[in-house]
């Protein structure tokens, strides 16, 4: 749509989508017959007008009073780049349809709700590029994505138009989550990452401890979540490498994170800090781990461990094999 400015009427291209949703601009419907919104505005100069558009899109407040009073555009800043929209009015939008550009469409199931480029450009710089780049999904109405879930789509798009992360507490709460953890990985939602993040970390729990790192170890930027799982598995490896069935699925790379974990933590701290009451019970069964029948590489790895250093009976117990070993061929020399 277009603002004409002054009495030379100098066009001024903008976002019926982000006028709508932020104040009352008095649009035609997308449904009218005219391909445009023209609204006049020969008492108002340019820059005035640019300072409230700018306002609008980028919440840069300034001195623009009249102008606010007479379209008043709303003050809410819960949107990338602190835009002020009103949270209802566009939610509305979003559930009408009006004013949409783009439809959606998930191979294999069909279209889902149709939305605006402009909203998905403000949040995603991957999609900001594909409407943008020339090519023919430029102009194209329609977006077609592979490989991914419908609901955990619809649930991208309705945090784009809430600005809140909204998830039903149901069976599937936990696979939906990680589901929109990879698309806003994928699609650079920064805001919709942050808020999967903290609700990742608010909900684990023993079932979701093992299933977690094994979707979140290829996303550099969840690192805190993987080690708060690799802690929390390290701290309970009884339960959960007898009680889970998640624990054979996590690769190599993983269970060697989470062995290191207690090596790590025993060097800030003692074993009675650790193990408490438990620490009688290590030094008892010990003697029972039947240590030189383990392969000699294992036992070299754990010589040079903060275990063997802090617990004095399993240093000497995966040590005396190689002692052993070596006095054995020390006589078979002489």
């Amino acid at each position: 749509m277009f603002f004409f400015v002054g009495e030379e009427e100098r066009p001024v291209p903008t976002h019926k989508i982000i006028l709508q949703a932020s104040g009352k601009f008095r649009l035609c419907s997308s449904d009218d017959e005219s391909d445009e919104d023209v609204i006049q505005l020969q008492d108002v100069a340019c820059p005035i007008l640019h300072a409230l558009l700018q306002y609008i899109s980028e919440s840069q407040l300034g001195s623009l009073w009249a102008l606010s009073t007479q379209f008043e555009p709303h003050s809410w800043a819960v949107f990338p780049f602190g835009i002020p929209i009103n949270v209802q009015s566009l939610q509305q939008l979003y559930l009408t349809s009006e004013y949409s550009d783009i439809s959606v469409y998930v191979e294999g199931y069909g279209f889902i709700p149709q939305s605006h480029k402009i909203i998905l450009s403000l949040y995603s710089v991957p999609f900001a590029k594909t409407f943008t780049n020339g090519m023919c999904e430029s102009n194209s109405s329609d977006v077609c994505l592979r490989d991914e879930s419908p609901k955990a789509l619809k649930a991208v798009l309705e945090f784009m138009y809430s600005g809140g992360l909204r998830i039903e507490d149901t069976m599937d709460f936990g696979t939906l989550l990680l589901q929109l953890l990879l698309l806003s990985d994928k699609y650079g939602i920064t805001l919709l990452h942050q808020g999967c993040c903290k609700m990742l970390l608010e909900c684990l729990s023993e079932d979701s401890v093992c299933p977690i790192p094994q979707v979140v170890s290829s996303i550099p930027s969840c690192k805190l979540v993987e080690e708060t799982c690799e802690r929390q598995f390290a701290m309970r490896f009884n339960y959960y490498t007898t009680a889970s069935l998640g624990f054979i699925l996590l690769d190599e790379a993983t269970f060697r994170s989470i062995i290191q974990v207690v090596d790590e933590l025993m060097m800030n701290s003692t074993p009675e800090h650790l193990f408490k009451e438990r620490v009688q019970l290590v030094n008892d069964l010990l003697p029972s781990v039947h240590f030189p029948l383990l392969p000699s590489p294992l036992l070299k790895k754990l010589e040079n461990t903060n275990l063997s250093r802090q617990i004095s009976a399993f240093g000497k117990l995966v040590s005396l094999p190689s002692s052993s070993k070596n006095m054995y061929l020390l006589g078979k020399r002489v």
